[in-house]
């Protein structure tokens, strides 16, 4: 072999490695595309989840806790002749909205602080009496013991930081945060 044809044989071989490197790379795009449209197209598993929302799971541990506090609330009323509109809305609704606040709490940084909590806390105590007098309330009337008597007052403090950030109630926030929100529901709860 003279010296040209040497060369145009490592150029050939030089171009073919390039479009090599070029097939590779785009091999592997597609096939990343594909992998996530198949992963993002797949249902959750429902054994799980009951929710999706924005990509965050609802455990289905948590909807069974809530709706069996949801129904010893309801008992202790029927009981006592009492209603409450706490009871209108659905357990799951209920769960999706939390998580949408928490989301958006914890993007605008308005999640309280725990002295904040405490402080709240302290408050409900003392308009009770002791703090085992109000939890022994808390446990007969809702079935509820103080860590999610704490995750309530959570919650109340970013819903007031919420309305406070977006000059809006929080009903308003709520509606509109949902309709912008991703939300897929297990079709078994």
């Amino acid at each position: 072999m003279n010296k040209k044809n040497i060369l145009i044989t490592i150029g050939t071989i030089g171009i073919i490695a390039i479009l090599c490197v070029f097939v590779i790379a785009w091999q592997a795009t597609v096939s990343r595309r594909s992998l996530s449209t198949t992963a993002s197209q797949q249902k959750f598993d429902t054994k799980v989840y009951v929710a999706i929302v924005n990509n965050e799971g609802i455990e289905r541990t948590t909807y069974e806790q809530q709706a069996q506090q949801r129904s010893y609330f309801a008992d202790w009323l029927k009981a006592h002749n009492q209603t409450s509109e706490a009871l209108q809305t659905p357990v799951i609704d209920e769960l999706i909205n939390q998580t949408i606040t928490l989301q958006f709490a914890k993007e605008q940084n308005l999640i309280p602080t725990d002295a904040e909590i405490a402080q709240k806390y302290q408050a409900a105590v003392a308009s009770v009496g002791t703090e085992t007098q109000y939890l022994s309330k808390m446990q007969n009337l809702q079935g509820i013991g103080k860590e999610e008597i704490l995750e309530r007052i959570k919650l109340e403090i970013i819903q007031a930081n919420i309305e406070a950030k977006t000059h809006q109630p929080f009903a308003v926030w709520l509606n509109e945060e949902k309709q912008r929100a991703k939300i897929e529901k297990a079709s078994n709860i």
